[in-house]
């Protein structure tokens, strides 16, 4: 009794020096069975998946820290995972939003921050009605870091600088600079990678995003139209058959209970998806991917989705196809979030 009374009041006490402390995640489990037409053969797998985030900060809000993890393996066999060039044989990652916090100039419309660990940082841009999400755009670095952020915010304005310093040696030091400002309508990103190193080399390695509501800016009611665009560029700019690394342009489009996406990519990659909740509980879609427009018929991949609820619990039943690969897949997909 007396154990058990120690380790209630070391969690009260644990828990009473934060002010506020934020624990979520997800778990997905998903069965699927695998038909491959080249072999005439089946494969099944049943996966799973965890994330799991955690927040705390004490009573002025001014320190914190977060913590991010990821476990991931198949009745076929775990992930090795590789963090940092060091192989970990166990299946539980740290995920890059680990780091500790404080805030050196606290403020409403101003104010500067410090964090240091495990950090992303960069531009990710996908359509977001899609099964597939392909294609995916991100420019991004993932590396032990220190972080300065600057925040300012007025009216519709709000921008945030970050600063990333990090070691890619040993021996040798870089940074990474994050810009993003948000208008009304209008969401533009910036991000400097290996910023350093580059400037050394006379090379730029830059990404842009860029995501607008056209709804907003065109005063449509009841109607969602949001476009959005990255682009990733690295190297010597005179060169610019290789200057161009990536890019993405597409649009997210919604009226009533159809929504749908179009996007594409280098690499002649066209998808579009269109999803609808006409038939409550069940949201249902179907998604299309070109992964290369030149030989349309022998690089398509195609999902045809079911989703809905049930208590904590979220199903979706899922079909898909690929030309290129000859496979043929039917899962069950079942998570929840809290």
């Amino acid at each position: 009794l007396m154990r058990k009374l120690l380790v209630l009041l070391v969690a009260l006490v644990t828990v009473a020096a934060f002010a506020a402390v934020n624990f979520s995640g997800n778990i997905r489990v998903y069965p699927q069975l695998t038909y491959d037409a080249s072999a005439a053969s089946f494969s099944w797998a049943i996966n799973t998946r965890v994330r799991l985030f955690l927040s705390a900060s004490d009573e002025d809000e001014t320190t914190g820290f977060a913590v991010s993890l990821v476990r991931q393996g198949s009745s076929a066999g775990e992930y090795v995972q590789v963090l940092n060039d060091q192989v970990f044989d166990t299946t539980l990652m740290l995920g890059a939003g680990t780091y500790v916090w404080k805030k050196l100039y606290p403020g409403e419309t101003f104010n500067i921050t410090a964090r240091l660990g495990y950090m992303w940082r960069g531009i990710a841009k996908y359509a977001a009605n899609t099964y597939f999400w392909n294609p995916y755009f991100e420019v991004s670095n993932q590396t032990n870091a220190v972080a300065l952020d600057f925040a300012m915010k007025s009216g519709d304005l709000s921008d945030t600088l970050s600063l990333y310093v990090f070691a890619p040696t040993a021996t040798s030091v870089d940074l990474d600079l994050y810009n993003k400002l948000t208008f009304t309508f209008v969401e533009l990103e910036l991000f400097l990678y290996d910023a350093l190193s580059g400037f050394g080399s006379s090379e730029i390695n830059a990404g842009v995003g860029l995501k607008l509501d056209a709804a907003k800016a065109l005063n449509i009611e009841n109607a969602s139209l949001n476009a959005f665009a990255g682009l990733n560029v690295g190297g010597d700019p005179t060169d610019l058959n290789n200057f161009l690394k990536d890019y993405i342009v597409g649009v997210n489009l919604g009226y009533g209970t159809i929504n749908g996406s179009v996007a594409y990519a280098k690499g002649n990659t066209l998808e579009l998806a269109v999803k609808t909740t006409a038939l409550p509980p069940l949201t249902i879609g179907a998604d299309i991917v070109f992964t290369d427009l030149t030989d349309a018929v022998n690089n398509m991949w195609l999902a045809a989705y079911a989703n809905w609820k049930d208590g904590l619990l979220s199903h979706s039943i899922y079909m898909t196809y690929g030309t290129d690969t000859k496979k043929a897949t039917i899962g069950w997909a079942i998570s929840a979030s809290f």
